[in-house]
């Protein structure tokens, strides 16, 4: 019977496994005090309240010259929230950002004809996930505005300057509305998608504006 190749769990190996982990904010800033003050770095290390190896000592004080104070954080949480940890992106932003704005006259299409278009060598499963995750951006059904005619404009207009000084005691109670409702089948089937970020429903490029039938 061959040996277990997962070590046991003592108190012994517990030990060793939680000094590898990445020093905290608490202890990163002890150990930069105690350089800063005048120690020497052996002495911050080797104190009970830091208790590093001489490596992370070096690096620690590297990361602190190359990016300043959120070396005084867990590079770790840090990567993580600029997104700079793992492998390189397959995607960058500014790619990201062309597809999802006005620049893109192709933003209609589906998203895997957007990139066979652009030559980006990415699944359409990987691009729908950092768009979502990184921009904020899917395809969305566009939003239809449908224009008024200029008759009925006319007649709006008209109908707004005659009943100006109208009130609802002296005219509108009087006054029954009716509700009016445009159901579109082909909506159904045929609706313009769109790919742009949330929240941007009614910006003028992300709206389809319908001519009217009776000019």
């Amino acid at each position: 019977m061959s040996p277990p190749t997962t070590p046991p769990c003592t108190p012994e190996w517990r030990r060793r496994k939680s000094d590898r982990r990445e020093g905290d904010t608490e202890k990163r800033t002890r150990f930069f005090t105690m350089v800063d003050t005048g120690l020497s770095i052996k002495e911050a290390r080797s104190d009970p309240r830091v208790n590093i190896h001489r490596n992370t000592a070096t690096n620690w004080l590297k990361q602190r010259a190359n990016i300043g104070s959120p070396a005084y954080r867990r590079i770790r949480k840090e990567a993580m929230r600029t997104g700079t940890l793992g492998h390189p992106r397959q995607i960058n932003d500014s790619t990201l950002d062309f597809l999802h704005s006005a620049k893109n006259p192709h933003r209609r299409q589906n998203l895997e004809f957007q990139l066979d278009v652009y030559n980006i060598p990415v699944i359409v499963r990987c691009a729908k996930a950092n768009l979502s995750k990184r921009k904020d951006a899917r395809r969305y059904k566009m939003r239809v505005v449908h224009a008024i005619a200029k008759g009925n404009m006319v007649k709006r207009v008209v109908y707004g300057h005659d009943h100006k000084d109208h009130t609802v005691e002296n005219y509108y109670q009087y006054v029954v509305y009716r509700d009016e409702a445009c159901i579109d089948p082909t909506s159904l089937w045929g609706s313009d998608w769109i790919l742009r970020q949330r929240g941007t429903a009614y910006e003028p490029e992300n709206t389809l504006t319908e001519e009217p039938t009776n000019k």
